[in-house]
């Protein structure tokens, strides 16, 4: 039994019960204009972002499981430049395209189509550069062999009908403006995760994250994180532990940089209602986690390195791919993290609802026991029987204490 106290403000609304089931993935690139935008399904996603982009795989990660999510959201970080580089010639006939869509909202397309076989970088920059022309609220940079586009002001633009063109961007905007912008449009999301691994950037995030009723879901690569835990260990899954960050899930796999299989791993719990599974011991649709320097199942004692950090793996048993652990890096139950938060956004919930449609409250034995039956009426939906499991136990599932 575990006995938990929250502060609850009324002034602020907690995420839906729907929201409790959507994760968000972060990119810092350019597809659209919104800081952040929802998808009911794979398909929706490729008509807005190239199939080879890092929200596209995300979006494919949380889509692919057996149960998938109904809805998924790709929000963007706010990058300081990105850079566009033709991909080799390697026939005539192949076309490159990009339209810029420019503050004003008016598309600027630029196409080169090669005729030899033989074009050059910058011979296909140079000519896309003339299709492109001037581009409201944007600065345009000639770079010879690419082109860099960035924002002149505050507004933003965005890229569509990218072919045949690599990009690199340069974003800098930390967690805390990022997530404040997506949150400023939509706040209606509960798990975050995002395609940036980098220690700095991880620990900075999951350090935000910890002061919101959300949960940061990450999958690391690096193999220095397979190591062993120690209070001054350095690798990231280590300084998780050793700060006792309670909103973080955070997993290894051999190709987390390419799949970004974080937004799989959160999917796997996502679609159900909270209090109805757990992380641990369920199929999921990815490859069991491997070394990825020396490409071989992880080992016993890379396995036992993972769970004393309180982090997350998959591996096989009997053929079939499932999770280990599912635990937040301070060592607790990721799903009870959640469905902690879920009681007490109901809790938000219902006793707003009990201040809107009650006139006036009174302060008196009356207005406590309305309180008092109002929030009973909400936690015994979620008190579990004898054939559903579900948030809290059958036997003194909850106390209400009131003055």
């Amino acid at each position: 039994q575990e006995i938990t106290t929250v502060a609850i403000s009324l002034q602020t609304s907690g995420v839906s019960r729907t929201g409790f089931g959507v994760p968000v993935f972060i990119t810092d690139e350019v597809w659209f204009p919104e800081r952040i935008r929802s998808y009911n399904n794979i398909k929706s996603v490729a008509e807005d972002v190239p199939t080879d982009s890092d929200a596209y795989k995300g979006a494919l990660a949380a889509f692919s499981q057996e149960v998938p999510p109904r809805t998924v959201k790709l929000a963007r970080r706010d990058a300081a430049a990105i850079e566009f580089t033709p991909e080799p010639v390697t026939t005539a006939g192949q076309v490159y395209s990009i339209t810029v869509v420019g503050t004003d909202g008016s598309p600027n397309v630029a196409t080169f189509t090669t005729s030899t076989g033989s074009e050059t970088a910058a011979t296909i920059v140079t000519d896309l550069l003339a299709d492109l022309g001037a581009v409201t609220g944007v600065t345009v940079t000639d770079g010879t062999t690419s082109i860099t586009l960035a924002k002149s002001g505050t507004d933003d633009f965005y890229v569509t009908d990218l072919s045949r063109i690599a990009y690199i961007s340069a974003a800098t905007e930390s967690p805390t403006d990022t997530l404040a912008a997506i949150r400023t449009e939509d706040d209606d999301w509960y798990f975050v995760g995002s395609s940036e691994h980098t220690d700095t950037y991880v620990m900075a995030m999951s350090a935000q994250v910890e002061a919101l009723d959300k949960m940061y879901f990450v999958a690391l690569q690096d193999t220095t994180n397979l190591g062993a835990y120690s209070d001054t260990a350095t690798d990231t899954l280590s300084k998780l532990k050793q700060n006792q960050r309670e909103r973080t899930c955070a997993w290894y796999h051999d190709k987390a940089d390419t799949e970004f299989l974080e937004m799989q791993y959160a999917t796997v719990v996502a679609p159900f209602e909270a209090g109805k599974k757990v992380w641990g011991d369920n199929r999921v649709s990815s490859s069991a986690a491997k070394n990825a320097t020396t490409t071989k199942p992880l080992s016993t004692t890379e396995k036992t390195n993972l769970v004393n950090k309180n982090a997350n793996f998959t591996e096989t048993v009997g053929g079939i791919v499932v999770t280990r652990q599912g635990t937040v890096s301070n060592g607790k139950w990721a799903d009870e993290v959640r469905d902690r938060d879920f009681l007490v956004a109901r809790t938000k919930e219902a006793l707003q609802n009990l201040l809107i449609n009650t006139p006036k409250l009174p302060y008196t034995n009356s207005g406590i026991n309305r309180v008092r039956s109002t929030l009973a009426s909400t936690y015994s939906r979620y008190v579990e029987t004898e054939t559903q499991v579900n948030i809290l136990q059958r036997n003194n599932p909850f106390t209400i204490s009131l003055p």
